[in-house]
């Protein structure tokens, strides 16, 4: 049920922008986030400069804003989006370049 839900936000949010036709941007990390209130990847590797943005997920759907930053074109190592509060759940990741959804990433928040 959980799958379905997520399929069915992602396709919304999908469809409310247009996506770019190469699959080289993405995101990287690894296990799940702290809880604490930032989230960090990896990398963030997008086609062109772009933001990361931040958004509640915990309903399986993309809802409120909760942190942005700025990445440039190419590979950006250690990326921190600071969310101002620990998350109430899993939030979701997606890189944007404009209207532009470069990829989407969902993040699983450990509460422990």
């Amino acid at each position: 049920m959980k799958r379905s839900i997520i399929t069915a936000s992602l396709a919304a949010l999908v469809a409310s922008a247009s996506i770019a036709t190469a699959d080289t941007s993405f995101f990287s990390y690894e296990g799940a986030q702290s809880g604490k209130s930032y989230v960090t990847f990896d990398s963030v590797t997008a086609d062109s400069d772009a933001v990361v943005e931040i958004r509640d997920f915990r309903l399986g759907e993309v809802g409120d804003l909760l942190g942005t930053e700025t990445v440039h074109a190419g590979a950006n190592t250690q990326v921190k989006v600071r969310i101002g509060e620990e998350p109430l759940g899993d939030v979701i990741a997606i890189l944007k370049s404009g209207d532009q959804v470069l990829a989407t990433q969902e993040v699983d928040i450990n509460r422990n």
